[in-house]
């Protein structure tokens, strides 16, 4: 009995697991979604600006340092 096509075979991830584990990166996880294989290196997305427009300085405080 046939199970149909699948998106990807094992080998295909025995790959992928073992490029990542050769790259030698830290932190690793790999997710499978949508019949893709994902790697993610496990480091943090970049911190968002801060809000708080307190700290940053304007056009106009620039132009009177000058």
């Amino acid at each position: 009995m046939s199970r149909g096509v699948q998106p990807f075979k094992q080998g295909d991830l025995t790959k992928v697991f073992k490029a990542v584990v050769k790259a030698r990166v830290s932190g690793w996880r790999i997710e499978i979604s949508d019949g893709k294989i994902i790697v993610f290196d496990g480091q943090p997305e970049a911190a968002a600006p801060p809000t708080d427009d307190t700290d940053l300085e304007t056009s106009a405080d620039i132009r009177k340092l000058l």
